[in-house]
């Protein structure tokens, strides 16, 4: 299977990544899904049962993660215009030469992108795609 896959990638019929924006509902789900925590020691004894008996830390005492994947972007809390103009009130500025911005309001979910490698598996992946992709992604891959 692998060696037909190669052939294909060389042929270019099957491209050699896919970009996934993802919605989540929090960034805990979010890192629930896209990494995993590391194991320190294993009880063997029994082979077809392998245990984890220690998890590793980081310098603050939480469980360590490793990406699931090699390409990660987190794009967070999106905003968007409301539509409304908000004046930035400035000491000794008077009213009407102060500056006027959108007023933004945030997107519901947590927001990451993934880029997929060819040997990945994005099958978790599915259930939190936008749907459809952004036409104007905030954050893209360079």
């Amino acid at each position: 299977m692998a060696e037909a896959q190669e052939m294909l990638m060389e042929e270019n019929l099957i491209p050699e990544f896919r970009d996934y924006y993802l919605k989540f509902n929090s960034e805990e789900e979010a890192q629930s899904i896209l990494f995993s925590k590391v194991p320190l020691t294993v009880d063997e004894s029994d082979p077809e049962n392998v245990v984890v008996t220690e998890w590793a830390k980081d310098e603050s005492g939480e469980d360590s993660l490793r990406p699931n994947f090699a390409n990660i972007a987190t794009v967070g809390q999106i905003y968007r215009e409301t539509g409304e103009m908000i004046r930035l009130a400035e000491e000794g500025v008077a009213e009407e030469d102060q500056l006027e911005v959108p007023a933004m309001a945030p997107i519901d979910g947590w927001h990451v992108n993934v880029r997929v490698l060819a040997h990945e598996d994005p099958s978790v992946l599915e259930a939190y795609k936008t749907n459809p992709d952004p036409i104007t992604p905030k954050q893209v891959f360079a």
